[in-house]
């Protein structure tokens, strides 16, 4: 009977020593998945940082390219307004120069017309006193 009692009590330590280790097995494998899914986690969340971080600069760079196009647009602008405006200023100069060119020359035209009446008048004066005094000899010969 004893040792029916001491087998018996034997077989039940035993019995509890292996739930005890299957139990240690099973915690440490649960352990052991926690700190795999743990590493996963991060990895997950690192590679997504990694992947938001890296729109994140190429939403930058396009919003730079996109300025730095704005930009060369409005320097165009403005490149393109000093050009018509310096045209403009050449025109309107060469518009001026060509009227006090024109002027010039009426004021030329006039003053010859003047001269040149003024010789007629003055060839009308001689001509008129050479004919009075042929005038004058023709009658002072009869």
């Amino acid at each position: 009977q004893e040792e029916k009692r001491i087998t018996e009590a034997k077989l039940k330590e035993e019995e509890e020593l292996a739930d005890a280790q299957r139990l240690e097995a099973i915690q440490r494998e649960k352990e052991a998945k926690e700190k795999k899914q743990e590493k996963e986690r991060i990895a997950e969340a690192k590679r997504k940082e990694e992947e938001e971080l890296a729109e994140a600069q190429r939403l930058e760079t396009i919003q730079r390219e996109r300025e730095a196009e704005e930009q060369r647009q409005e320097e165009e602008k403005i490149a393109e307004a000093n050009r018509k405006e310096e045209e403009e200023r050449i025109a309107e100069a060469k518009r001026k120069e060509e009227e006090e060119l024109a002027e010039a020359q009426r004021l030329e035209t006039i003053q010859r017309e003047r001269e040149a009446e003024e010789q007629r008048q003055e060839e009308e004066k001689i001509a008129e006193a050479n004919r009075k005094e042929e005038e004058e000899r023709i009658a002072e010969a009869k």
